[in-house]
């Protein structure tokens, strides 16, 4: 007997999904929450189940595991996909598509669902039209989407506060520009090219030193440009030479060096001055960036004359 597996109430991204399976329930795991977009990891395991899906959302899979060595999916009637080992191809469900797929025992299904809201794309891509178009597809890829994708998928393993902020939202809006792009053969030309004005430059960097210790998101530094989070990310990097979320990180840990250089404060006090969510986020940056901990950086420090220890 086939047993349903309701969607979360709490996930309103997730609605418009039955899963029915036999022995024990599909496993639906909230990762990532932000206006525009949500992202969950569903995972079926080696047991028969059957997906209906049809949403408000525009819906991506990124299978992590897994083949459909006898199953199939189709997307509004038409069958999409080939028999075989899933990889890190993407499928695409726009939103007001039906997808339904059946898998058998061989399967062992593990995705990342990924849900954008139609209605907000406008101030993550901008308003070419063009950019806000799906087509339902299968194992859409190639060489950068693979590696977005794949990256998008490795979310599931990452730290709970490391999945929130700036990076996680940069690497989402890049899969969906670049899925666009392959899907409609929209090209690079016709984005923004040149860089922030001077004056806007000068703004985020101040606004940035002015809030450090707050959270940081893609949205607010693109209002504060006056473009969508798409072009600002693009205009931000050629100003800057990176992305904004590594800009900020580089930032905080900066003045993290400068307050273990000036001050006598803890660490954890350090770490959650300059906008870390905790002593632990910092030590993994600074180890990202410079090879050590900052422990092992203020101990290197010379002493100040009157200070106290500085471990």
């Amino acid at each position: 007997m086939l047993r349903t597996t309701p969607t979360s109430a709490a996930a309103p991204h997730a609605k418009g999904i039955a899963f029915e399976c036999e022995v024990s329930p599909v496993h639906f795991s909230p990762l990532v929450d932000i206006d525009w977009c949500s992202v969950h990891h569903v995972k079926a395991g080696s047991q028969q189940h059957f997906i209906s899906m049809m949403r408000e959302a525009h819906t991506f899979l990124i299978f992590d595991r897994g083949s459909y060595s006898d199953g199939w999916r189709k997307i509004d009637g038409i069958s999409h996909g080939q028999r075989g080992i899933l990889g890190n191809g993407v499928d695409v469900v726009p939103a007001g598509s039906r997808l339904n797929a059946w898998s058998g025992l061989q399967c062992d299904i593990g995705c990342t669902l990924v849900s954008v809201n139609p209605h907000k794309l406008d101030k993550v891509l901008g308003d070419d039209p063009r950019m806000h178009a799906f087509r339902p597809s299968s194992n859409r890829r190639n060489a950068l989407m693979i590696a977005l994708a794949s990256r998008v998928a490795a979310i599931n393993a990452m730290d709970p506060v490391d999945r929130k902020g700036l990076q996680t939202e940069t690497l989402l809006m890049l899969m969906l520009q670049e899925l666009t792009r392959v899907q409609q053969g929209v090209g690079t030309g016709g984005v923004h090219r040149g860089g922030l004005s001077p004056r806007v430059e000068r703004q985020v960097r101040e606004f940035v030193v002015e809030q450090l210790g707050a959270n940081i998101d893609l949205e607010t530094l693109a209002d504060l440009a006056g473009l969508s989070r798409f072009h600002f990310s693009r205009a931000f990097k050629v100003s800057f030479g990176l992305p904004p979320h590594k800009y900020v990180q580089q930032e905080r840990l900066r003045r993290a060096c400068d307050l273990m250089e000036e001050t006598d404060n803890s660490i954890t006090d350090i770490a959650l001055q300059v906008g870390f969510a905790s002593s632990s986020e910092l030590a993994r940056t600074f180890k990202l960036f410079k090879g050590h901990s900052p422990r092992q950086y203020r101990s290197s420090l010379p002493k100040r004359a009157g200070g106290v220890s500085r471990a």
